[in-house]
C-alpha cells in the first residue's frame, strides 16, 4: 500500500510473562494512557501514541485517550494531518466556521489535499469541526487520503446501496481496513453509526500498517511479529515483576498465578491482550505503579496495600480489576500517599473495610479518587472509611447491601461524594455516616431500598455536611449532633424519617433544611431553637407524618 510518509517505529522493551513463569521481551509501546487498559482497541491506541499521531484527550496532562468518546471532524482532521504529513494549507482560512480553532490549520490542509470538501454543499464553506464522524464519513476520509481505487467488484455490503459513500466503503473493505460491522458474516457496514476514538484508532492502524506494532505474546510455538529476540527466564512471575524498571509494562499471559509480590515504582502490570489472569496473593504498590485488568484473590490481611510510613508515594492506579479478600481491608491507602486512583473495579470485602484511606496517626493525610467501582458486601464494618485524609473523592460507585456503613467519614479534609448509588444497608447502620470531625459534600446520589444517612454520633465529634440534589427512597436522614453548618437542600425524600436531634437534647446547632421534597416522610424534631441557627422552609410536603409546621 502506498503511503505519503515514512513510518519509523520507536519501540520500547516490554516484558511478557507466561503463567508458567517464562519471560519474553520484544518491542511494544508502553502504556501511554490510563483509561485504555484492557480496552479492545488498546493495541491500536498505543500504536498511534507511539507514532505521535495522538496526544490524548485531556490537555495539558494528556493522560487519557477517551476511547469510547465520539471522534469529531476536527479531531479527525488533526489525526490525518499528522499521519500523512500534510503541510500545504492552500493559503489558509478555507472555512468560515473554524477561525481560532485548534484544528483550523489541519482542516485547511485536508481540503487542500482533497481529503475533505466541506460540510454544507454546494457552498462547502464550512467544516463543522465539532460534528461527529460516522463510519461512512470515515471511509470517505481514508479512501481519499490513501488514494484507494480498487472496490473489489463493488457491492460488498448489503446496507449501503443508497449511500453516496458506497464506493468508498467497498474500497476500504477491499483494502482490508474494515471487515464490516456484523462478524463473522461481515456483510453489513453500519454506515450511520458514529465512530468512537477507539474505533478510529483501529481504522488508522490498519490503514497505516501499524497493526503489527501492538504487543504480541511470545511463547512456545509463537513468534513475535516485531521481535528483538526472545529472552526466556526461569524465575517465577513475582521475581520478574519486582525486578522491573520504571516505565516497563509487564504483560501476564492468561492463567493462574500464586504468591504475593510488590509492583515497583513506575511499573504497569496487566494481562496480555485482555486474557483472564487470576492472581492468588496480595500486592503492594510503588509510586506511579499501575495494576489493571486482573482477578486478584487474597487470604492475607490486605489484598492491595498502598502505604508509605515515611517516603512519599503518588499516582498509584488500580483499575478494571476484580479484587477479593483481605481479612482487615481489601484495599488499604495509608500514610504519605497522594493521588491514588481506584476506578472501574469489582471489589468484594473480606474483613473490616473494603477500602480504607487513613493517615494512621503519622501526621500524613493520604488522598484518593474512588470512581466507578462496584463495591460488594464487606463482612464486618464499612465499605469505604476515611480518617485523617487529605481529600477524597468518591464518585459514580455502586454499593450493595453493606452490613454496617457504605461510607464512613471520620476526620480529615473534605470528602466529596457524588453520583453514587446506594442499594441499602442490610443490618442496622447507615449507607452514609459522617461523624467525628468529618466533613462531607454529598451531591446527586441515590439512596434506595431503605439506605439511610447519619450525621454525628451521640457522644463525640463535630461533623459538617452538605447534602444536595440526592434521592432517599425509604431511608432515614438522621442528624444527631453538630455545631458546624449542616445544609440539606434540593433533595427528594420518599418515606423514611427526618430525625433532627437525639434523645437527651443534643441536636444540630446550625442546620438549614430548604427546597426539599418530602413525600410520606415522618419528622422527629428534637431541635431546641433558642440560641441556635435553625432554618427549615421552602420545602414541598406531600402526605408527610408529624408536625412539619416549622418546615413548610
Amino acid at each position: 500500500m502506498k503511503k505519503s510518509r515514512l513510518f519509523v517505529i520507536a519501540s520500547v522493551l516490554t516484558l511478557l510473562v507466561g503463567a508458567a513463569g517464562g519471560v519474553s521481551a520484544q518491542t511494544s509501546p508502553i502504556g501511554s494512557f490510563v483509561d485504555d487498559d484492557g480496552h479492545v482497541f488498546e493495541g491500536a491506541i498505543e500504536a498511534l501514541a507511539a507514532e505521535g499521531l495522538t496526544r490524548g484527550c485531556n490537555p495539558p496532562a494528556n493522560s487519557r485517550f477517551c476511547p469510547d468518546d465520539p471522534v469529531t471532524r476536527g479531531q479527525m482532521a488533526m489525526f490525518l494531518s499528522r499521519a500523512f504529513d500534510y503541510s500545504d494549507n492552500g493559503g489558509g482560512d478555507l472555512f468560515g466556521d473554524d477561525d481560532g480553532k485548534v484544528y483550523e490549520h489541519a482542516a485547511d490542509q485536508l481540503k487542500t489535499a482533497g481529503v475533505t470538501i466541506g460540510c454544507n454543499p454546494p457552498a462547502n464553506d464550512r467544516f463543522c469541526g465539532e460534528g461527529v464522524v460516522s463510519r461512512e464519513q470515515m471511509a470517505a476520509f481514508l479512501v481519499r487520503a490513501l488514494g484507494l481505487t480498487d472496490d473489489g467488484g463493488s457491492d460488498l455490503y448489503l446496507d449501503d446501496d443508497d449511500s453516496r459513500f458506497e464506493s468508498a466503503k467497498d474500497r476500504l473493505g477491499t483494502a482490508g481496513i474494515t471487515q464490516g460491522c456484523n462478524p463473522p458474516v461481515n456483510d453489513r457496514f453500519c454506515p450511520e453509526l458514529i465512530v468512537t476514538r477507539g474505533q478510529m484508532a483501529a481504522f488508522l492502524t490498519r490503514a497505516l500498517d501499524l497493526e503489527g506494532f501492538g504487543a504480541r505474546a511470545v511463547g512456545p510455538g509463537l513468534e513475535a511479529r516485531t521481535s528483538v529476540g526472545r529472552v526466556v527466564g526461569g524465575s517465577g512471575f513475582a521475581g520478574v515483576v519486582e525486578s522491573a524498571s520504571p516505565g516497563q509494562v509487564i504483560l501476564l499471559s492468561g492463567g493462574s498465578y500464586s504468591g504475593g509480590f510488590h509492583i515497583p515504582a513506575g511499573v504497569t502490570l496487566k494481562p496480555f491482550n485482555g486474557e483472564t489472569v487470576v492472581i492468588n496473593g496480595s500486592v503492594t504498590m510503588g509510586s506511579g505503579s499501575v495494576l489493571a485488568g486482573v482477578d486478584l484473590r487474597s487470604s492475607s490481611q490486605w489484598a492491595i496495600r498502598v502505604d508509605a510510613p515515611s517516603q512519599a508515594k503518588s499516582d498509584v492506579v488500580i483499575r478494571n480489576s476484580v479484587i477479593r479478600g483481605g481479612s482487615v481491608e481489601t484495599i488499604r491507602v495509608a500514610g504519605n500517599v497522594t493521588g491514588t486512583l481506584i476506578a472501574g473495579n469489582d471489589i468484594f470485602g473480606g474483613g473490616n473495610h473494603v477500602i480504607k484511606v487513613h493517615g494512621e496517626g503519622s501526621g500524613f493525610s493520604p488522598s484518593a479518587t474512588i470512581r466507578g467501582n462496584r463495591i460488594h458486601d464487606p463482612v464486618r464494618e464499612d465499605a469505604i472509611q476515611t480518617e485523617d485524609n487529605g481529600g477524597v473523592t468518591i464518585d459514580g460507585n455502586t454499593f450493595w447491601g453493606t452490613p454496617e456503613n457504605a461510607i464512613d467519614v471520620k476526620t480529615g479534609e473534605v470528602v466529596v461524594i457524588t453520583n453514587n448509588l446506594f442499594e441499602g444497608a442490610t443490618i442496622h447502620a447507615e449507607a452514609l455516616l459522617v461523624h467525628g470531625n468529618g466533613t462531607a459534600v454529598v451531591v446527586h446520589n441515590s439512596f434506595s431500598q431503605g439506605a439511610a444517612i447519619g450525621l454525628g454520633s451521640s457522644t463525640i465529634g463535630d461533623p459538617m455536611m452538605t447534602l444536595r440534589g440526592s434521592r432517599l427512597d425509604g431511608g432515614d436522614l438522621v442528624i444527631r449532633r453538630s455545631t458546624r453548618p449542616i445544609v440539606i437542600e434540593g433533595n427528594v425524600l420518599t418515606g423514611g424519617t427526618l430525625k433532627l436531634g437525639i434523645s437527651g437534647g443534643d441536636h444540630p446547632r446550625d442546620a438549614t433544611v430548604v427546597g426539599n421534597l418530602f413525600r410520606g416522610t415522618e419528622l422527629l424534631d428534637r431541635v431546641t431553637p433558642a440560641g441556635d441557627t435553625w432554618t427549615c422552609n421552602r420545602n414541598t410536603l406531600v402526605d408527610v407524618i408529624g408536625d412539619w409546621s416549622r418546615c413548610s
